[in-house]
Order: C-alpha cells, then sequence, then structure tokens
C-alpha cells in the first residue's frame, strides 16, 4: 500500500522534482559508489512495487517492475527492475530520503510535506537507457553519512546525506524520452544524469515562451521503502 500522505502531496504536485540539470556522465550503469551494497552481509531487504504517478490514487503498479533496497551495516543499495517504460528512452531516478521518519506528519509515512524537515534530501541516484522493450535495471547504492556532497550543484534539489539506518527511502524514475532526438543534438549525457537534460522546459523558471525542446520530460513511477 502506497502510504497516504504518498498520494495527497504527489496528487498535489508537490513532488515534482524541480532540481537542475548538466552532465555528470561517468557510470551510467553503476550505482553512486560503483558497487551495489546488497552483496554485504547481513542485510535486510524490503521490497517495493514501481507505483505510477498518473494512475493514482488508484494506486496501479508498473507490470513485471519491482524495487528492492538492501540495508547493512555499511549503507544501503536500491535496485529497480523496471518493464514497460518508454522503448529506447533515457531515464534517471532520484533519491527521494526521510531520516527522522517518526517525525513525519503520518508517522512512518513520509510525504512531501515533510522533505522541508531538517536532515532530508533528494539528489540524482543513477541513468540508464531503456532496451527495444522498454526494460531497464537502475542500481543505486549509498553509505551512511553520503548524499549529495561531492555531486555537482546542478544536480541537487535537496541538499543532504543518508543519515540514519530507520529512515525512509524512496526513488522517482523520470523519463527524458526520445533517445534518437537526444543523441543528435547532444543532449543524452546530460539527460541521463540530470534532471532537466534534454527536456522541453525548465520546470524551475516556467515562461510563457518556454517552447519546443528535445524532450518532453515526465515524473512517470515512485517507489517507496520503509522500515
Amino acid at each position: 500500500m502506497l502510504p497516504r500522505s504518498i498520494r495527497r502531496g504527489l496528487l498535489a504536485g508537490v513532488v515534482t522534482l524541480a532540481a537542475a540539470s548538466s552532465a555528470h556522465a561517468a557510470g551510467f550503469g553503476l550505482g553512486r559508489n560503483g558497487h551495489d551494497l546488497a552483496d554485504a552481509s547481513p542485510a535486510q531487504v524490503s521490497a517495493s512495487a514501481l507505483y505510477s504517478l498518473a494512475a493514482l490514487p488508484d494506486e496501479e503498479v508498473l507490470e513485471r517492475g519491482q524495487s528492492t533496497l538492501a540495508r547493512t551495516r555499511e549503507g544501503v543499495a536500491l535496485t529497480i527492475n523496471a518493464a514497460n517504460l518508454e522503448p529506447n528512452a533515457a531515464y534517471t531516478v532520484w533519491w527521494v530520503i526521510w531520516n527522522k521518519p517518526e517525525q513525519c506528519l503520518d508517522r512512518f509515512e513520509c510525504g512531501p510535506a515533510d522533505l522541508g524537515a531538517d536532515g532530508n534530501a533528494v539528489f540524482y541516484a543513477n541513468g540508464r537507457v531503456t532496451d527495444d522493450f522498454g526494460q531497464a535495471t537502475f542500481i543505486a547504492s549509498l553509505n551512511y553519512g553520503e548524499g549529495s556532497e561531492g555531486l555537482a550543484a546542478d544536480q541537487v534539489m535537496l541538499p543532504g546525506a543518508l543519515e540514519t539506518r530507520r529512515a525512509q527511502v524512496s526513488a522517482i524514475v523520470r523519463t527524458h524520452k526520445d533517445v534518437d532526438s537526444l543523441s543528435e543534438n547532444g543532449d543524452l549525457a546530460d539527460a541521463l544524469n540530470s534532471l532537466i537534460g534534454g527536456c522541453a522546459d525548465d520546470p524551475r523558471t516556467p515562461t510563457p515562451d518556454d517552447g519546443p525542446g528535445a524532450a518532453a520530460c515526465e515524473d512517470q513511477y515512485i517507489v517507496v521503502h520503509r522500515r
């Protein structure tokens, strides 16, 4: 069940993830640390379906898509196995971390209204291109104490780090679409490593003159991992 606080916030359009753009071109297929902490032992593993943002509040999930989060003494490792995405499209994944879920408005069911609390964070996790069938696997990992520090300023929406083992960890899956156009315009690396790379418009600075671009970016899915 998707937490009711997440449902309310997303329907209100609060989680747009209006972060910044620019390239962080290395390691398209790897997590932040270049390895998967799921191999560490012991690990506590939780699972989440991929919830469609467009389908809320019906809580429709992405068929054959799932996410696992392994928590170890060292940190967390997120794996998202997705199917039925846009074929041959650029996608990014963004960490959404609530470090003190017991202090959220709905205890342990944190939502966008809680992101302003001290210590919470939203920043870039991973980017991939889907195959001809719309499938992709995203892997990202964080050590405790690791977060937005070291990322470019234009890859961070809300600075912070994964501070505690009790943190609620979510992730947004965002499409940048149309790999052919992105490649032609030289925007593919940017699209795989930033919120608005290759996008038609910058959601942070909407203007009446916003025109067509290489892609129409969209937040499509969310995964939620509670303790």
